[in-house]
């Protein structure tokens, strides 16, 4: 169970830095199903995160990788002074963290395991990766808010962006659309967002028109609608 504790909670957080989100896609919204590791920013404030590994390593099965999930975030919940549970009950208050789904798919010696986990807020989401308390873990902060809220933080001002074309945009165009949402983190992440990216701070790379490779230093925002 060590190496399953290893990647799948590390990974699950994800936040290392990754190529690629190769995610599916609807019209307008984004669909989370990944097939690389990344962040998941909801429109409503919730944050989701995948773990993908590709291994031929025949070391787990989906009932251990399953197992270990419910047992780790039910200890973490009742932590936080919430139900020790482990998923999300349709009509209750949302769990700190929960578990999506849990897969192990693929022939032995070429196996994909991917589990992605729902965070009540992004803090939820630090607050689990605090608690592994290992190198790997490089996003230092994630929030997201409307751009209005960010603007009377006194967030936003002073950031260079660039729109989807990657020409520079002038900060009242973005500052003017105050019901746009907004993700700010600082250190290296795959974020994918479930509208599309209008803007980006400097540094930051489009991988596509839903998600945004973060550097591995300084404050990056990702606005989109």
């Amino acid at each position: 169970m060590k190496k399953i504790s290893r990647y799948l909670l590390l990974a699950a957080v994800v936040m290392a830095v990754f190529a690629a989100s190769g995610c599916a896609r609807s019209d307008k919204d984004a669909v989370f199903d990944p097939d690389q590791s990344s962040i998941f920013v909801k429109k409503d404030g919730s944050v989701l995160s995948a773990s993908v590994e590709h291994s031929d390593q025949n070391y787990y099965s989906e009932e251990e990788l399953k197992s270990f999930m419910e047992g780790r975030l039910s200890e973490f919940n009742a932590a936080q002074g919430k139900e020790s549970a482990a998923y999300n009950k349709e009509g209750a208050e949302k769990l700190p963290a929960a578990i999506v789904s849990c897969k192990v798919e693929g022939a032995d010696g070429a196996k994909t395991v991917k589990s992605i986990v729902e965070y009540s807020s992004p803090e939820m989401l630090l607050a689990l990766a605090g608690e592994i308390r290992d190198g790997e873990v490089k996003l230092a902060a994630l929030a997201t808010d409307s751009v209005e809220n960010r603007l009377a933080a006194g967030d936003l001002v002073g950031s260079t962006f660039l729109d989807a074309k990657g020409n520079s945009v002038e900060s009242g165009k973005i500052t003017s659309q105050s019901k746009l949402r907004v993700v700010s983190s600082q250190g290296p992440a795959l974020i994918q967002t479930e509208g599309k990216v209008l803007y980006r701070s400097e540094g930051c790379t489009l991988v596509d028109e839903y998600t945004v490779q973060t550097p591995e230093e300084g404050s990056s925002f990702i606005i989109f609608k």
